[in-house]
């Protein structure tokens, strides 16, 4: 029987209401896989989306390979595009398609990656989304923020530009699909808020971003800031931090995507980044099922995530390196204990408990403040004695006296960091009270402070020798 477009409309918009259904909470991030270039054929990557419990899949749509000429769409390739798609769909799996390309006609360069007009850029857009239904969000290029993927350097204004320029035809084209910000290398917030700076609000759905970055073998419940004190876009819990910068923006009701998330499991030492040749390029399979289960535990806790993307299915070439090593399923098709997790995530949800990373301060002890036990009463010196301890490691405790700075404590970082010093300069200050500020920092920067308070008492006078009276003769 020939389906008509209304019916096969009706009966995919039925697939996806029953795929929804499904979810223990309409609010939690949906699980999807990204699949390698050889979809189009690929039965295989069919059945393994299926199988793992995937509602989304995320594939690539080059512009310098669909539009042949200035608004001319390869029919051919659009209709391999229409296939998937719904064949996919029919399997209750919705699409994202990063669109990303530069035609030679346009940019005369050889090199696709050279940024595109705007202008012809939003054209092609347009048209492609026309073309196809049942596509739930699509990507505006990928990895603007890197130079890989953005010939030249990151340019926040011309990506900007590229955002107004598509977003209103493409949404309109597309029935009202999630338009996303292009997965952004690690969680880029700098590259969010400047963004922002331009006048990009109102011109995306949402942000997506990648933690699949080079060698990274760190569990996600780990993470280090920026000097600014930000939790580092190299750190998978960075997530924070472009959601903060969303809400500076006046998107704080939108939503996060990681459109490419993983851990390599090859056995090779890293190959590119600061670190090629220093560290190992990958982490056990075990280790890869278990961060799986780990990623998705500070996901679910978190609303405003809407979709995350296992990069990628399957492992992507035969040789060992990191790049290749990322799939729930081996060259072969066997699956990892990965393939596993991810279906037990899918299906079923969280299943862990605890906090999803340490962002909590050390816990502050006084042992010794005063001339006896913790009462802060002093005369001469001030002695104090105060440790700090935290579940990773402390790495300082600073004193402050009156607002004012003493020192710090912070030679032998450990899980119980204990300091202590008679302070000589607190015989200088004023009889009264007074405040000792005590700041504990752990390995993460985060910090934790409580406030004593001191009072300098006036030394006893010595007492005087009475005088003995003399006897009258």
């Amino acid at each position: 029987m020939r389906l008509t477009g209304t019916l096969l409309t009706a009966l995919l918009a039925a697939a996806a209401l029953l795929t929804a259904a499904g979810q223990t909470d309409a609010r939690a991030a949906e699980p999807g896989v990204v699949l390698d270039g050889d979809f189009f054929a690929s039965d295989h990557q069919l059945d393994g989306a299926h199988r793992s419990g995937a509602r989304w899949i995320r594939v690539f749509a080059y512009r310098n390979q669909l539009e042949i000429a200035p608004g001319v769409l390869s029919p051919d390739l659009v209709r391999e595009y229409q296939r998937v798609v719904n064949r996919y769909g029919w399997e209750g799996l919705k699409t994202e398609i990063v669109l990303v390309g530069t035609p030679s006609w346009e940019s005369g360069s050889s090199d696709h990656l050279v940024p595109p007009d705007p202008a012809g850029f939003a054209r092609f857009a347009r048209q492609f989304a026309a073309a196809l239904q049942f596509v739930g969000a699509y990507e505006i290029w990928n990895e603007a923020d890197a130079e890989k993927w953005w010939r030249g350097a990151p340019d926040p204004a011309a990506y900007t530009r590229l955002l107004q320029a598509v977003y209103p035809g493409l949404k309109e084209a597309s029935g009202g699909s999630d338009v996303l910000v292009g997965g952004l290398t690690g969680n880029n917030y700098e590259f969010v808020d400047q963004l922002y700076a331009n006048g990009a609000q109102g011109s995306f759905d949402g942000v997506s971003v990648h933690t699949d970055t080079a060698c990274g073998i760190a569990s996600p419940y780990s993470f280090f800031r920026d000097p600014n004190g930000r939790i580092s876009r190299w750190s998978f819990l960075g997530y924070r931090e472009v959601l903060a910068s969303m809400a500076a923006g006046g998107d704080g009701d939108k939503g996060l995507w990681f459109t490419e998330l993983g851990w390599s499991t090859s056995g090779a030492v890293c190959d590119q980044g600061m670190w090629a040749g220093q560290k190992a390029g990958g982490v056990t399979e075990e280790l890869q099922a278990q961060y799986l289960r780990e990623a998705w535990h500070c996901i679910a806790a978190e609303p405003r995530v809407r979709g995350a993307f296992w990069f990628s299915l399957q492992d992507l070439g035969h040789e060992d390196v990191p790049d290749h090593r990322f799939g729930l399923l081996r060259r072969d098709g066997s699956e990892k204990p990965a393939f596993a997790a991810f279906t037990a995530v899918a299906r079923a949800g969280d299943q862990l408990t605890g906090p999803c990373g340490d962002f909590g301060g050390p816990a502050i002890t006084m042992l010794e403040l005063g001339d006896r036990g913790t009462t802060g009463v002093y005369r001469k010196q001030l002695r104090i004695k105060v440790s700090a301890a935290d579940d990773q490691w402390v790495r300082r405790i600073t004193l402050y006296l009156n607002g004012k700075k003493l020192l710090n404590f912070g030679k032998q970082p450990g899980p119980v960091m204990v300091g202590e010093i008679d302070l000589d300069q607190a015989k200088l200050l004023p009889n009264g009270r007074h405040e000792l500020l005590v700041v504990a920092r752990d390995g993460n920067g985060n910090e934790a402070q409580q406030s004593f308070a001191v009072t300098k008492v006036a030394e006893k006078a010595p007492a005087k020798k009475k005088k003995k009276k003399r006897r009258r003769r």
